[in-house]
């Protein structure tokens, strides 16, 4: 029998839950565990960079609090342009000497692995942190934070001894060579709603290219992802190749994903420094539903408050169950 996890159901004690949407492994996690770990005191969160902990460097922390029930989750450090400066620092001499982008590929397609093996490991820590953190529910969290971002890990794994260049046609007596580079400093800005998920997305495949990177987490949900960037070192990613912290500095390659006024500013301050930008904008979600669909569609936006990227924000629903929508 395959059941989901819910913050709200006390009266089990164990479920099966399956690990990631596509996945036949399934696990057996105990109530006890979930309600452990929702209880946990948690450190304060501090800045990545360097391969060190550090405050921010004025020194200053925000209160982070759980959407949940507005339970204070500890201090998370306030970065400054400063602090982004430093981590930028860090990465782009992680990258200029090597350490990383230079070590033989099999080396660096096996410290990816043991991360995906690590957050497998850790699954049921970072999925009930996410809950705490943003709100996510339990079952969802597990498939589609955790889950998603080792698989994510594990195929990006497979690329660091694939990626190869060219030889272009060419007339006789000339050789043309194509040959991928990496872009050096990437920075990463990660959206709230599924930071673990998506900052896998942008990580992953920056790492599997060689790349160091610089990693702002989102303000109201950075938990989970500073967790990971603490288990990526354990797998043996070298210090100064993955960066965690808020604020502003030059980079040669910025990914994005969030709203447009994001993209817009994030374009522009790129465009100051001739940086690459790859933008990823969420748009509302329109759905069509016919009148053969059921009631099981309306519970995405029920559960989540249309707070969601999958949830609608718009229906165009046939004239024949628009009464019964609308009562």
């Amino acid at each position: 029998m395959q059941a989901f996890i819910s913050s709200t159901v006390r009266y089990c004690h164990r479920y099966l839950c399956p690990f990631s949407p596509r996945s036949e492994d399934t696990r057996v996690v105990e109530q006890s565990d979930i309600d452990a770990l929702r209880t946990a005191a948690l450190p304060e969160a501090k800045h990545l960079i360097g391969g060190q902990q550090v405050p921010a460097s004025g020194g200053e922390t925000r209160e982070n609090t759980s959407p949940i029930d507005g339970t204070a989750l500890g201090a998370l450090a306030r970065g400054t342009a400063l602090d982004v400066d430093a981590a930028v620092a860090a990465a782009r001499k992680a990258f200029d000497d090597g350490r990383w982008s230079r070590m033989a590929p099999a080396a660096r397609k096996r410290i990816l692995h043991r991360c995906a093996d690590l957050i497998e490991a850790h699954s049921l820590e970072l999925a009930v942190l996410g809950v705490r953190d943003n709100g996510t529910e339990i079952s969802m969290a597990l498939r589609a934070e955790p889950g998603s971002a080792a698989g994510t890990f594990r195929y990006y794994a497979e690329t660091p001894d694939k990626i190869s260049g060219e030889v272009a046609p060419t007339p006789e007596g000339t050789l043309g060579l194509i040959h991928r580079e990496p872009v050096g400093v990437v920075g990463a800005i990660i959206p709230w709603n599924f930071p673990l998920m998506i900052g896998a997305w942008k990580i992953a495949p920056a790492l599997a290219a060689d790349n160091s990177i610089v990693v702002k987490p989102p303000e109201v949900a950075s938990l989970s992802l500073m967790r990971l960037a603490e288990l990526c070192h354990e797998a043996g990613l070298p210090d100064g190749v993955l960066n965690v912290v808020t604020g502003e500095g030059r980079v040669d390659d910025t990914s994005f994903a969030g709203k447009v006024v994001g993209s817009v500013l994030t374009l522009a301050a790129a465009a100051e420094r001739t940086a690459v930008v790859v933008a990823g904008v969420v748009d509302a979600s329109a759905r069509v539903r016919l009148d053969d669909a059921g009631v099981g569609w309306i519970d995405l936006v029920e559960c989540y408050g249309e707070q969601r990227a999958l949830a609608e924000t718009a229906s165009c629903v046939a004239e024949s169950v628009s009464d019964w929508l609308l009562r």
